[in-house]
């Protein structure tokens, strides 16, 4: 699955009820909401929670962490600030956690992460 693909079938798995958007979990164990990295996960695979776990999710978040930063101007995450290296986890689950984000809003970024991979 092409990273585009990953990022458009999350937004439509949002669009389409099958998983409800959150924020602080990939997926929360009592409600099952899941965050942006979430929905990417599921993308690949409905069971899993993780998008790092498989190729195709961790591509995708690669992805969608680039238009975060290079197009809306989230705050790049680094594991180490000895280094450079953009950390995709806390980039994506930094600008989904933040106070007043929407659905509707990472819907959109999705869609356009999407596009902007095609």
């Amino acid at each position: 699955m092409t990273p585009a693909q990953v990022l458009r079938r999350a937004s439509e798995a949002y669009r389409n009820g099958d998983i409800q958007w959150g924020q602080g979990w990939f997926r929360h164990p009592e409600t099952e909401c899941r965050c942006a990295g979430g929905a990417l996960a599921f993308a690949v695979r409905s069971d899993d929670d993780d998008p790092t776990t498989s190729y195709d999710g961790e591509t995708a978040m690669w992805v969608l962490a680039r238009y975060l930063v290079d197009e809306l101007g989230a705050p790049r995450a680094t594991t180490d600030p000895d280094d450079d290296v953009m950390d995709v986890i806390e980039t994506v689950g930094g600008w989904n956690d933040t106070p007043g984000r929407t659905p509707d809003e990472v819907i959109a970024a999705l869609e356009a992460a999407s596009e902007r991979a095609s």
